[in-house]
């Protein structure tokens, strides 16, 4: 789980890339918390038998690395060897046809003991239609075909989530090529889950999600979250082919303890590398109350009305191996906060009045992108090719919230993004993301700052092993904005929300080892071994120093299953302790990596 952020009505975050905007990511700027947590390094154990424990620690990886060492099958990271899509004597003849073949989850079907439940699951599933496979191609009759277009169509298929493989291949036909697209579904209804206990605290959540209702494509999904201090029930529902173009909508809405919040996307996203232009509109609202935490526990809330719409249109356009989108956008927020109710003792930094504030910012927003794919194998899933962008990226944006359209006064906007990626060796590789945004008139008002990174080694048989780091900074910020991290995202020997601050840092190392692969092509099974530790500044970090924890883990995947596809069941044991956390193991489990 990314984390979770209590940073509402963030209007200061970098330009948005309508490529990736969906529904879900409207709901990101709704004022119910959207955290970011960060870099981190592990600090010596400072509790009675941390030495010992950091010991364990030790171990615990070492045995992970020594498990992959001896392992016999094929190497993490290993690509299955992809279909040709076509010999170079291709490129550029015209595409008299495409044929599409949709196949379903278990065709053809296998023999052994199982066979009766391979034809009850195809029995169950609904096939993806050929129409839904044809939405995604880049490709048509009468179009030149182009080696790279049919790669970036696999690659949209293969986003889909639905679709477990995919080929796109050419063959000569007459004057010009016929286009074989051959795709296999995969289970595309999943249970989404996260649980983390430990303390005497239970916090979770759990859902339903459809990825390709009626093997038409769109999405819907149900959830139900405890994380605490309220429970929430939401539904979200996608259509990523409106009437079959290439128009995407969403739609979400979730009820919750103190309030609601409400989302709705519509527009026409990049589709493509190559795609001319993208425009569209969201609108978002939330309303309930923000809770301010500090050493775990909640020390302040109040009450909290955010609204936020947007509208935008950027043109895109390759320039030699650089796509370059250029483009603006017009968005109003609303923003209401009401007094600040404190527990007894509570740092006065978190008290504070009623507020209102109005922006309306106009901005110009230039992207210059040089894509380059890498496939892998059991990075983030383990049944799963992984298409990871290790190209090159730069965002920037400028513009202003004039007093003219109605904002609370005159200021200044700027925002900047960088992404850089690449391979150290064939079986190594990094990126880098980083961003800054905020608003200024006579100094910079709640700017804000993000680093992640991540480093991937594969080098040993059926091994991976992940560096993440992550970082978040806010300067000037408003008074619902905290970053919070714990068991649930990234440090899972402690409660949910244990560290808490305006600065965060927190690392994760983690050895992940493939252990066997489609068990009677049913189940696939990993194990982890991993150290977390993290630190955060500011109003509610209380002076806690780095806290840090180590345990193992294991991985299920659902073989042909579209979501969830890792299942994960981690054990953690803190290094160092807080004050009032416990010194016992910590389970947590999701449907998602921990980090």
């Amino acid at each position: 789980m990314a984390g979770s952020v209590a940073a509402a009505g963030d209007v200061l975050r970098a330009p948005p890339d309508q490529d990736a905007a969906r529904g879900a990511a409207a709901g990101r700027r709704l004022g119910f918390a959207h955290m970011r947590v960060r870099i981190i390094a592990e600090e010596r154990c400072s509790h009675p038998g941390g030495r010992a424990h950091a010991s364990a620690a030790i171990w615990i990886l070492a045995l992970g690395l020594f498990s992959g060492a001896v392992a016999s099958e094929p190497g993490a990271g290993s690509v299955p060897e992809p279909a040709p899509i076509g010999a170079d004597s291709l490129l550029g003849r015209r595409v008299e046809r495409v044929r599409v073949v949709t196949r379903t989850i278990y065709d053809p079907l296998p023999a052994g003991r199982f066979r009766a439940l391979y034809r009850l699951a195809n029995k169950l599933h609904i096939p993806t239609r050929a129409g839904t496979i044809r939405q995604e191609l880049l490709l048509g009759p009468g179009e030149p075909w182009d080696p790279a277009r049919a790669d970036e169509s696999a690659r949209k298929l293969r986003a889909l989530q639905f679709i477990d493989t995919v080929s796109v291949r050419a063959r000569p036909e007459s004057s010009g090529v016929a286009v074989d697209v051959m795709t296999r579904d995969a289970w595309s209804s999943g249970v989404d889950f996260g649980f983390q206990g430990g303390g005497g605290q239970r916090v979770g959540s759990a859902g339903f999600t459809e990825r390709n209702l009626l093997g038409l494509g769109k999405a819907l999904s149900v959830t139900y979250q405890d994380d605490g201090r309220e429970i929430s029930r939401s539904v979200w529902v996608e259509d990523p082919n409106v009437l079959g173009r290439r128009w995407r909508a969403s739609v979400s809405g979730a009820r919750t303890t103190s309030g609601t919040v409400s989302a709705v996307w519509l527009g026409l996203p990049f589709y493509a590398e190559d795609a001319p232009q993208s425009f569209g509109a969201s609108w978002n609202r939330a309303t309930g109350k923000a809770v301010r935490y500090q050493s775990g526990e909640q020390i302040a809330d109040f009450d909290q009305r955010i609204e936020d719409a947007l509208l935008w249109w950027t043109r895109g356009q390759r320039l030699g191996q650089t796509i370059v989108r250029f483009g603006g956008r017009l968005e109003l927020l609303d923003r209401r906060f009401g007094v600040s109710h404190l527990t007894s003792g509570s740092p006065r930094d978190f008290g504070g009045n009623e507020e209102s504030l109005r922006l309306r910012l106009l901005a110009a927003d230039l992207k210059l992108w040089r894509p380059r794919y890498v496939q892998r194998w059991q990075v983030e899933h383990l049944e799963r090719t992984e298409d990871i962008d290790l190209g090159t990226s730069l965002d920037v944006g400028l513009g202003a919230f004039p007093r003219f359209l109605g904002s609370t006064a005159d200021q200044a906007y700027g925002a900047l993004g960088l992404a850089v990626g690449g391979e150290l060796s064939g079986s190594s590789f990094w990126w880098l993301r980083a961003s800054a945004s905020g608003r200024a008139r006579h100094a910079i008002e709640e700017a804000h700052s993000r680093v992640e990174t991540r480093l991937v080694t594969q080098g040993l048989p059926r091994q991976t092993l992940v560096l993440g780091a992550l970082g978040d900074a806010a300067y000037g910020p408003a008074r619902n904005q905290q970053f919070v991290v714990g068991g649930l995202n990234g440090l899972r020997g402690f409660d949910a929300q244990q560290i808490a601050g305006q600065q965060i840092w927190r690392l994760n190392l983690e050895d992940r080892v493939f252990l066997k692969r489609g068990l009677g092509q049913l189940v696939s099974l990993g194990s982890v071994a991993f150290v977390d530790a993290a630190r955060s500044w500011g109003p509610g970090a209380d002076g806690v120093g780095w806290l840090s924890d180590a345990g193992v883990g294991l991985r299920v995947a659902l073989a042909r299953q579209a979501v969830p596809r890792v299942a994960r069941f981690d054990f953690a044991w803190p290094l160092n302790g807080a004050l009032n956390s416990s010194p016992g193991v910590a389970l947590s489990f999701g449907s998602a990596q921990a980090f």
